[in-house]
């Protein structure tokens, strides 16, 4: 990818980045980035305390900024990289699955599931969604999100369809 797109970078400088940024994940998914960001700051191990403090904030904003939720104004040319290799190319059996697991217990029926799920889609990465304002993502990307982007929109215009597919004779727990 960093090829691809023909930057000027250090490339040991990105992969400490990526091998960082979710060297926290098993203790939280939700805060995992906090906890990397803190932990690259304060140079808690000796390998860190090696490092310069220019690229040991490299290091603390790539883990930081590599979440969805952020998606402009990046401190580093890293943390942009980290954060596109870090969402991977758009692929929409991936992302109904990672909905599903983000909704899953906030549902009474299976007809509720399906709404909370088309609505968290369209929310995050529908065509006017949160990853829809990254625009290096959405320029590295294009064609695949043209793709995922049609196939959501189908996805919500049938969803009785998919419900019926998807869903039938199954129960929550077997999805």
């Amino acid at each position: 990818m960093v090829k691809e797109m023909n930057l000027d970078i250090n490339e040991d400088v990105l992969m400490l980045s990526i091998y960082l940024h979710d060297i926290f994940a098993y203790k939280s998914r939700k805060e995992h980035h906090k906890l990397a960001y803190e932990y690259i700051l304060q140079k808690s191990d000796k390998y860190l305390q090696a490092l310069n403090d220019s690229t040991i904030k490299v290091l603390a904003f790539a883990a930081l900024e590599h979440r969805a939720s952020i998606i402009t104004n990046f401190t580093t040319i890293y943390s942009q990289i980290v954060s596109i290799a870090d969402k991977g190319k758009p692929n929409f059996e991936r992302i109904i699955l990672r909905c599903y697991e983000t909704v899953k217990n906030n549902f009474t029926s299976q007809e509720e599931l399906v709404e909370n799920i088309i609505a968290h889609i369209n929310e995050k990465f529908g065509r006017n969604g949160k990853l829809s304002k990254h625009k290096e993502y959405a320029k590295y990307y294009h064609k695949e999100l043209e793709q995922m982007y049609k196939e959501i929109e189908d996805f919500t215009k049938n969803k009785n369809n998919y419900y019926r597919q998807l869903l039938e004779g199954k129960s929550k727990d077997e999805l």
